[in-house]
């Protein structure tokens, strides 16, 4: 399996929209972000239940099933590592 490796998005919607959508076209059957993420610097809150959740996280999460490609990243130095510790946690 071809992968595509990627880095540095620091919570950019934009890019990692632009990562995937290559990823598309080489074919390739998943991403690696490999550090500096972006995870846990923007947070909204569900009107329903109320529950905390993480705005960049969730944008790549909709590109990714719109182009049925798994994302896996790696924390680096520019994560929320109190958001992250909280996020795991709670699974």
């Amino acid at each position: 399996m071809k992968l595509l490796l990627a880095g540095d998005s620091h919570g950019d919607a934009n890019y990692m929209q632009r990562v995937l959508n290559r990823a598309c076209y080489a074919d390739v059957g998943a991403v690696i972000q490999l550090g500096d993420f972006g995870y846990g610097w923007a947070f909204s809150q569900r009107k329903r239940t109320g529950e905390r959740y993480d705005t960049f996280t969730s944008h790549v999460s909709k590109f990714a099933q719109q182009v049925r490609l798994p994302v896996f990243w790696l924390p680096g130095n520019h994560e929320n590592y109190d958001a992250l510790e909280d996020l795991v946690a709670r699974l």
